[in-house]
């Protein structure tokens, strides 16, 4: 019944006003500041920051604005062009301590590709959970999203993430050949389109999927029971996350919560099907024939990296709730200290200890991909 429901009213959007069903896949938003909507993009906000934590965060480039093509931007001159993006790259941490932080002076950068909803702050902790492993991290958002300019489109996703790759690969104090694309729901399309389709493709180390969305078709006709013919009320550019990637000769590291609603874990199968005779491919979906861990087994869609938060929401989400006075979290360290309890208790249904196992299961999972992948 809700699947007929759900096909009457796009039909009746349709007839009524042409509108593509495209209209769910970006929830963007634009922001105003970076001090204002972002929060100023900390590293840490516990009162114990580790020192190897404080004398990084002078060094984080939180006002980087490029051009579609991926040209830098002074950003005393963003007002003068119509269209731009803004990014931020964190620099491998000064002194962190190898065993909590495994990638340390490894030289490898994350390219950090978001999801559909919100700017670069809602995803920030995730991109400080991969710093804090050691690693660079460069994260940008959309146009139409967060602080970057112009209208979102499925070129326009496809166009910026090619701008942020440029740039990335532009800089001269990464090793470019340890770039890894990091795709999480919708970033996954993004990510995939780099690693197999772009003009970047198999130009990088590696990519993680990470509950990712396959297709915007596929979730209407999963989620209304109905097969609409190509082109019918969808955007024509291609959009495919398992098309993209198929030609990536690169390796691949896939993982999909259990339990996840918004993007269902069929999706994941898609992936598989394209990629499971890749001799570079490891998956983690709850296929019977490989081992299931336990985090993922219980995992939805936004929680895979602290599995121990089960609010209906992201952490990012309560920044600014009432009963989170102390807005926690930014940083996995943060989750044992005194006042964040409460809110992870109320709130995320856990405690700080459990938050700090589970991060540390996730730290170890993805680091231990890439020292074991890539031998470095």
């Amino acid at each position: 019944m809700k699947k007929a429901g759900l096909f009457l009213v796009l039909f009746f959007l349709s007839l009524c006003s042409c509108i593509k069903i495209d209209f769910f896949l970006f929830a963007n938003g634009q922001e105003e500041s970076i001090e204002e909507s972002y929060h100023g993009l900390p590293l840490y906000v516990g009162s114990s920051s580790p020192e190897w934590i404080t004398e990084s965060s002078a060094s984080i480039e939180r006002e980087i604005y490029l051009t579609p093509e991926g040209e830098l931007i002074d950003p005393g001159d963003i007002g003068l062009h119509r269209e731009y993006i803004h990014g931020c790259f964190l620099p491998s941490p000064i002194n962190a301590p190898a065993d909590s932080c495994p990638l340390t002076g490894r030289n490898v950068t994350f390219l950090y590709a978001h999801g559909n909803s919100g700017g670069m702050f809602k995803y920030w902790y995730r991109a400080v959970s991969l710093w804090s492993m050691g690693a660079n991290v460069f994260i940008f958002s959309y146009r139409g999203y967060g602080l970057s300019k112009g209208e979102t489109t499925r070129a326009s996703v496809k166009m910026d993430a090619d701008a942020a790759a440029t740039y990335l690969k532009s800089r001269k104090d990464i090793d470019t050949s340890r770039i890894i694309i990091y795709g999480y729901s919708m970033g996954a399309v993004t990510a995939s389109y780099l690693s197999g389709e772009s003009a970047h493709r198999n130009t990088f180390a590696g990519t993680i999927l990470e509950a990712g969305l396959d297709s915007p078709e596929n979730i209407v006709e999963m989620s209304s029971g109905i097969s609409f013919p190509g082109g019918f009320f969808l955007d024509t550019e291609p959009f495919n996350g398992p098309q993209f990637i198929k030609n990536t000769t690169k390796p691949v590291l896939h993982f999909h919560g259990q339990k996840d609603t918004k993007v269902v874990p069929e999706q994941a199968k898609s992936y598989y099907e394209i990629l499971k005779d890749h001799p570079g491919y490891t998956h983690h979906i709850g296929l019977r024939d490989e081992p299931m861990r336990e985090w993922i087994s219980e995992a939805v869609h936004g929680n895979l990296p602290f599995t121990a938060f089960s609010a209906p929401k992201q952490i990012s989400d309560y920044w600014d709730y009432p009963g989170n006075e102390f807005h926690c979290c930014i940083n996995p360290f943060e989750f044992e200290e005194e006042q964040f309890q409460s809110f992870l208790r109320d709130i995320g249904n856990t405690t700080g200890s459990e938050m700090s196992r589970t991060a540390a299961i996730y730290r170890e999972f993805i680091s231990g991909w890439v020292l074991r992948t890539f031998a470095w």
